[in-house]
């Protein structure tokens, strides 16, 4: 997926869970998810991220490969014990939208090692459920996935709660 796919289907999982468990729908959330939801393709230099790391993703590249270790369920579970020991809207945003990344490549044609480095070879399900990076498919899971953000923000008022959090934040700067 590209990244503003990752973002808007990380943000919109991000929003469901926000309705559910009661995690507030913060500007620091909302951050941490975007963040999150690129951050796997670290493991490429000309990923969005990528190109923003200071080489970082070089190494990463060189390392693991792209859609290695930080495509797998065990990098996910690392970041997760690390946000769980700094607790916040941000650390719980983070870990929501890295999931919400593995997802969405795990239903690419092109799949993900989830069990790396145990199981290195990549896992997606039947071909009738996956799509193709940059096809029509994955622009078609865009639109479905703005439609389904707005509808699941606006019902669940979080505007206002994130405009609110927004406005607290540029009065702190």
């Amino acid at each position: 997926m590209e990244a503003k796919t990752h973002m808007i289907t990380s943000l919109t999982v991000a929003a469901g869970v926000s309705t559910y468990l009661e995690v507030p729908f913060s500007a620091g959330y909302f951050a941490g998810v975007l963040i999150g939801s690129v951050l796997p393709d670290i493991d490429k230099k000309d990923s969005f991220i990528g190109q923003r790391s200071l080489g970082v993703s070089h190494l990463i590249q060189m390392l693991f490969g792209h859609r290695g270790f930080t495509h797998s369920v065990f990098c996910w579970i690392l970041i997760t014990i690390l946000c769980l020991n700094y607790p916040s809207p941000f650390t719980y945003g983070l870990s929501i939208g890295y999931i919400g990344h593995i997802l969405g490549d795990f239903f690419s044609n092109r799949g993900v090692p989830i069990f790396y480095p145990i199981i290195k070879k990549p896992f997606n399900p039947s071909s009738i459920l996956t799509y193709k990076t940059g096809g029509t498919s994955e622009r078609l899971i865009l639109i479905v996935s703005v439609i389904v953000f707005l509808v699941v923000i606006l019902n669940g008022d979080m505007t206002s709660e994130l405009l609110q959090s927004f406005k607290q934040l540029t009065h702190s700067l």
